[in-house]
């Protein structure tokens, strides 16, 4: 023990420098230690108070009443259990703003004892525990654990429930593990979650994989057809199991009803990745969940939909049918999930079941009428679509109307791109999305989600629009230079029913120039607005504009001319479209690339080898490459262009000089 470098008690050398200051001298240590980086910037962003459209589906709200709350929009503790007491904004009937109110957060959306629990006395750490008695324990659970597992497998209708603490990755990783040995081929929809990859190295499986069907105006995958998952089916009899994702990222659900009889009809396991649709049992409106499908694995990432902790998720399985073992599915879970469990996460788990199962069709209602009306308006301005039922309908797709998918192709002229857009939300509105690409944003709404923050959102993105109609974005700088952040969140109405700082004297004269495509509106889910009690099974389909019609044509690209094309996009979703529809030779399985001796390599001589890890571009998470692959010509000129403009941060797997990763000797 080095007793020359401790003081008995903290003081200031002769240079004003106490403890921490001649710890971070020690070499050994180094950097500033009296620092926390993360810790700082978690409290910047909280400062920030922004409207958050992102995970996870709790929105970082605590119903009123659990304890004192900086966010100045939430209703008075007078009524906890419906939020009554906050007065709805202009524009939003009582009809539309229902019981929860409308100028508030969703009161009740997090469970109301499990806030309690994390807010009074000493939060959370009070209720950070290990296994002790009377608290069971995740890994042999008797006692609260399992009782909790039950109920939320009898609100799923799954004959068994584990809890998740390492996230939806490690229930996806086990059931690939309990249904696969080495060299088992498995079918996998070529748009998976990257999670999919580390499950087949994990298990030594080796994948089919099955190109997915992409919407042209959106350019996002879709999800394999029934017809193609049938043909991977009868092309490879020896397969031990499909994997599809229902729903996407996106909010787009496959016919999952007929892939999951289709996989049964040949004597194969269905593992579903639900990670976002933990929400979908528990509103007729919403798509067929896995399991009502008849599923034999599903994961359901509660944190992504309902109002649990991040990496708190769900694994489901269906045990009629006897095609997975759930001891295998223990083993492999004790094998890679922690063996110290985070016990605040499995009691967010424990909550959100709860709030789903006694409160989620009221709760899903009121968001899922709110997105309607988003929808509706959004989709009268000129340029702009959002993906809906009706599209999705004629390709043999459900969708998931929580998922706000707003595109602005059709306004690439302009230089608008979804990159652009989604940083004057958070830099000019405090508005937070979930996803940016060069043409996309995607908010994702839950039921912690009021009227108010979805009327924000719309009101926020009208803006944006009507300063790049206007003309450059200095006239959105000029446009939004009078929406101080403090008045803009603070719930407080201004003098024309909106919240003060939403639209200033400016934005009014930019509102008024935007009558032509917000119509009759006077505010979100008008009379117009589709958000009656028909709104909440189905939208209007997008209308048709110019706009549109360019957005259609001009691809990805139709905003290359503009002064900030490039650098500030993400990869093109055209281009990520393109490669994931051209599968990659098959070299090595993923667990032999993986765990081969590996180099880096420049992109000129990248063509040919096999890669060593997986290429991921963010969003949406998904592989262009995975280990074991071949890396294509076509994927080394994607990688080209993605780094050349800048995007290289964008891409896992990809260092910011180019390099990528490759197998030794391959």
């Amino acid at each position: 023990m080095r007793d020359d470098r401790r003081r008995s008690e903290p003081e200031d050398d002769a240079n004003g420098k106490g403890p921490f200051s001649e710890c971070a001298a020690d070499g050994a240590r180094g950097g500033d230690q009296a620092t926390a980086p993360l810790v700082q910037a978690l409290l910047e962003y909280a400062a920030q108070n922004p409207v958050r459209f992102h995970m996870p589906g709790h929105k970082g709200r605590a119903p009123a009443g659990a304890a004192a709350h900086p966010r100045a929009s939430l209703p008075p503790a007078a009524d906890t259990a419906t939020g009554a007491g906050a007065a709805p904004r202009k524009g939003i009937t009582s009809s539309e703003a229902g019981t929860s109110g409308s100028g508030g957060a969703a009161a009740g959306a997090t469970d109301p004892e499990f806030a309690r629990l994390l807010l009074a006395g000493g939060g959370a750490f009070a209720a950070d525990v290990t296994e002790i008695d009377g608290l069971d324990d995740l890994h042999a659970p008797e006692g609260a654990i399992a009782a909790a597992q039950r109920l939320a497998a009898q609100a799923y209708g799954a004959d068994e429930t584990f809890f998740l603490v390492n996230g939806s990755t490690c229930g996806l990783h086990a059931a690939i593990m309990a249904t696969c040995r080495p060299g088992d081929e498995i079918i996998v929809s070529r748009d998976t979650h990257r999670a999919i990859a580390g499950g087949l190295v994990l298990s030594g499986a080796r994948p089919v994989y099955v190109a997915p069907e992409v919407d042209e105006l959106y350019q996002i995958p879709l999800g394999p057809s029934p017809a193609a998952v049938k043909t991977a089916l009868e092309r490879h009899p020896g397969a031990r199991a499909v994997v599809v994702t229902n729903p996407s990222y996106y909010g787009v659900a496959p016919d999952i009803k007929t892939l999951v009889a289709t996989v049964h009809d040949y004597g194969k396991i269905a593992v579903v990745d639900e990670a976002h649709g933990a929400h979908l049992p528990f509103h007729e409106a919403l798509p067929l969940s896995a399991l009502e499908a008849g599923a034999d694995a599903v994961v359901s990432g509660a944190h992504k939909s309902l109002p649990a902790m991040t990496q708190a998720s769900f694994l489901h399985l269906n045990l009629r049918s006897g095609a997975v073992d759930p001891e295998a599915v223990r083993r492999a879970l004790r094998l890679i999930e922690t063996t110290s469990p985070s016990y605040v996460l499995m009691a967010s788990l424990d909550a959100a079941r709860r709030v789903a199962a006694t409160r989620g069709r009221e709760l899903l209602d009121r968001t899922i009428r709110a997105a309607a009306a988003a929808r509706e308006r959004l989709s009268g301005i000129p340029g702009v679509a959002c993906l809906d039922a009706d599209r999705l309908a004629a390709r043999g797709f459900a969708h998931d109307p929580t998922k706000l998918l707003v595109s602005f192709a059709g306004l690439g002229s302009l230089g608008v791109t979804g990159v652009e857009v989604a940083r004057l939300l958070r830099e000019r509105h405090g508005v937070e999305v979930e996803l940016a690409d060069a043409r996309n944003i995607l908010a994702i709404l839950t039921m912690a989600d009021s009227w108010a923050d979805v009327q924000a959102l719309v009101e926020a993105i009208e803006s944006v629009v009507a300063a790049f109609v206007k003309g450059t974005r200095r006239d959105h700088a000029a446009y939004g230079s009078d929406m101080p952040g403090d008045a803009r969140r603070d719930g407080s109405p201004g003098g024309d029913g909106v919240p003060t700082g939403t639209r200033g004297d400016s934005g009014k004269a930019a509102a008024a120039g935007m009558a032509t495509y917000t119509g009759s509106h006077a505010g979100l889910g008008g009379a117009e607005g589709g958000a009656g009690p028909e709104g909440a099974a189905r939208t209007r389909h997008e209308a048709t504009s110019p706009g549109d019609a360019a957005g259609a044509g001009a691809g990805a690209g139709a905003g290359d001319g503009a002064e900030h094309a490039g650098a500030d996009r993400g990869p093109s979703p055209a281009a990520v479209c393109d490669v994931l529809k051209d599968v990659p030779p098959l070299r090595m399985t993923p667990r032999e690339a993986a765990l081969s001796g590996a180099e880096w390599v420049p992109l000129d001589e990248a063509c040919g080898r096999v890669s060593a890890d997986a290429i991921v571009p963010y969003p949406p998470g998904v592989p262009v490459v995975c280990p074991g692959e071949e890396i294509t010509g076509a994927l080394v000129e994607f990688l080209r262009d993605a780094v050349s403009s800048g995007q290289a941060a964008r891409l896992r797997g990809v260092r910011r000089d180019g390099q990528v990763l490759a197998v030794a000797g391959h």
